[in-house]
């Protein structure tokens, strides 16, 4: 048996005699590749190199990967599992990696050193591989694994080579405690001391933000003023290192005796130390300028993936949260209602604040932020540990709950929920906010479904008088698609001219005679019949249509009011036109009107602007029955007045 291990040895030094020829782990490497290369195509070795399949030495590529892990690929696999893989057709392997176009087989056989997987011999091909290849990998890879142990083992990774890992590693962290204990673990590898540290400059002073090894517990313990003598060492953005057993200067009592050896490099961003990357250990060491350079390295490295950490987790903050409340936004809504689908008992309530827009008129926009912020707090602290706050856009708000099984709980949520963003009389400084709820008990509807059936149940509170919770049921849905059905209808006799204007005569009661008349828009539905004023002109408020309603009205009544003859005492009769909170509200309502007169040609002394009984001004906290109107409105009145249209 021992001559024919003799024999197979000298068979071996005979097939790969640039393998046997080589003095170090690279060159034997290159010299079984070149041995192959002389009868295969695509031959590579690959071996462990500080965690990583690190290409060797490859012919006939013209790419190569490298930096397998030993989860990646059919490489990572043979290591992974020690066992030798012959593929005829990659194409059907999923795992496999492909560093030129058009492969077919691969034949990948572990290296061994001492009986342990190093690495790999591989081989790759366009075509078929015959019966040959596989056993003449296999004695490359067993001859490369003996030659490795006649060579001493395996290649050192190089400094750059760990700390190119390391920055690999921590570019795939997640937030900043996971980059910060990647560093610190990272400064501890790269050092070789046992202990390492991270310290930030907080505006409130320096602070540990992190440690790890037997040094951890002293240096978290390590206040701002001994963080501060450790940066006045590296101020001048340079590393510093310390040999804490010999002449320890006063000022340095900090040290325990226990700690032989210290090193400091700065976090610099800006042209400013904003940290300090520390590493400490117990036995004392001579400084080594390769070292400390790729310390400075790792900081550096450590600085960017926390600024880029940073930036990421408010981008992430800015997608899922509403920045002036804090609160999550409606995005994040969707995604929680898509969650809570199948959750029995969850429920969604919409919130809308009533008398919100007399607080931006009255005290401006600032004033309208600080309102909303407010109830965001109260909201939150109304809340349940498990319930969920939502700022949705403008004065609307949402909570999605869990618990809620019947209407009346519903009903119970809503009314909690509106306490809670109403404003009491203590608050003389700002107009009294009230709310309105809707509330939707989820059923495994698809969110949109459930955000539009709850913004249904909401707005119903709205029109049935404010300051009330609706619970949503199936007559609601059927209910506002007739509303919907009907402003369809609107929208459309508005743009046919198919409403009418009556007209109702202004009688001046002293002399009995009649002064005018009052312009009253009608509209009879060629199936309803004749529609209420009140519902198709709330209607129109309510959706946005006030502005070209209020339009019609104008110009349709001015134009009439032009043809009419003189009374028999040669007065000319004033027409009077309704203007209600929305148009009254409305910037543009001065354009209409002086739009209406030039359009018409009428005489703007004979137009009454009549403020109808909705149109009130807003009321002050303390309630008096006659407070003055908010600046804006004034100002908006002032216009209309000088158009000269008379004012009623």
């Amino acid at each position: 048996m021992g001559s024919d291990f003799v024999r197979a040895a000298e068979v071996d030094v005979k097939s790969f005699p640039r393998c046997a020829a080589s003095t170090s782990v690279r060159s034997a490497c290159v010299g079984v590749v070149d041995d192959l290369y002389a009868r295969w195509d695509l031959p590579s070795v690959y071996l462990l190199v500080d965690g990583r399949l690190r290409c060797q030495a490859s012919r006939g590529y013209f790419q190569v990967s490298d930096g397998f892990t030993t989860s990646t690929g059919v490489i990572g696999r043979v290591v992974s599992s020690g066992i030798g893989e012959v593929i005829h057709d990659v194409t059907g392997d999923p795992s496999f990696v492909a560093a030129v176009p058009g492969l077919r087989a691969e034949v990948c056989l572990p290296v061994r050193v001492f009986g342990v997987v190093v690495g790999v011999v591989n081989i790759e091909s366009r075509g078929l591989l015959g019966s040959e290849v596989a056993p003449d990998v296999e004695r490359a890879a067993m001859f490369l694994g003996r030659r490795l142990e006649v060579l001493c083992g395996l290649p050192v990774a190089s400094p750059a080579q760990r700390l190119a890992r390391i920055a690999v590693d921590m570019a795939s962290q997640t937030g900043l405690a996971q980059v910060r204990r990647r560093a610190v673990r990272g400064a501890q590898e790269i050092s070789g001391m046992s202990s390492a540290a991270l310290a930030y400059r907080a505006d409130d002073g320096w602070v540990i933000t992190h440690a790890a090894g037997p040094f951890a517990r002293v240096m978290r313990s390590w206040d701002g003023p001994v963080l501060e003598i450790l940066s006045g060492r590296v101020r001048d953005k340079t590393s510093s290192y310390f040999s804490p057993a010999e002449n320890v200067p006063i000022g340095f009592e900090f040290l325990p005796r226990e700690v032989r050896a210290l090193s400091v490099q700065p976090l610099i961003v800006t042209g400013k130390v904003v940290g300090l990357l520390i590493t400490a250990d117990g036995e004392a060491a001579a400084h080594d300028p390769a070292l400390t350079t790729a310390m400075e390295l790792l900081a550096t490295q450590t600085v960017a993936m926390l600024a880029m950490t940073c930036t990421m987790e408010a981008l992430s903050r800015e997608a899922t949260r509403d920045p002036l409340t804090g609160l999550l936004n409606r995005r994040r809504l969707l995604q929680h209602l898509q969650t809570a689908a199948g959750v029995e008992g969850a429920a969604l309530l919409l919130l809308d604040l009533d008398g919100f827009k007399a607080v931006n008129d009255r005290h401006g926009h600032a004033q309208g932020d600080a309102v909303l912020q407010d109830v965001a707090q109260r909201l939150t602290c109304a809340a349940r540990e498990d319930d969920l706050i939502f700022r949705l856009g403008g004065d609307e708000f949402a909570v999605l709950v869990h618990g809620v099984d019947s209407p009346a709980a519903a009903a119970a949520l809503g009314a909690r929920f509106m306490t809670a963003a109403t404003y009491s009389d203590r608050h003389v400084d700002r107009p009294r906010i009230g709310a309105s709820a809707g509330v939707r008990l989820l059923t495994g509807e698809p969110a949109s479904s459930a955000l539009f059936d709850a913004d249904v149940a909401l707005y119903s509170a709205k029109r049935s008088g404010r300051g009330r919770t609706v619970v949503w049921q199936p007559s609601l849905r059927r209910d506002e698609l007739e509303q919907e059905a009907l402003l369809s209808d609107l929208r459309h006799a508005l743009r046919a001219s198919a409403l009418t204007l009556e007209y109702q005569p202004v009688v001046d009661l002293r002399s009995l005679r009649v002064r005018g008349l009052e312009a009253l828009a009608r509209w009879h539905h060629p199936v309803r019949g004749q529609v209420p004023p009140s519902l198709f002109v709330q209607l129109a408020e309510q959706t946005g249509m006030a502005r070209e309603l209020s339009c019609w009205v104008l110009r349709t009544a001015f134009t009439e009011a032009v043809s009419w003859s003189p009374s028999p005492d040669g007065d000319r009769l004033k027409i009077a036109v309704n203007l209600s909170a929305v148009q009254l509200a409305d910037e543009r309502v001065v354009y209409d009107v002086r739009t209406a007169l030039a359009q018409t040609r009428l005489a703007p002394d004979r137009v009454v602007l009549e403020v109808t009984e909705t149109a009130h001004w807003p009321i002050s906290p303390r309630r008096r029955p006659f407070s003055e109107p908010s600046p804006p409105l004034v100002a908006r009145w002032h216009s209309m007045t000088s158009a000269p249209a008379t004012p009623a």
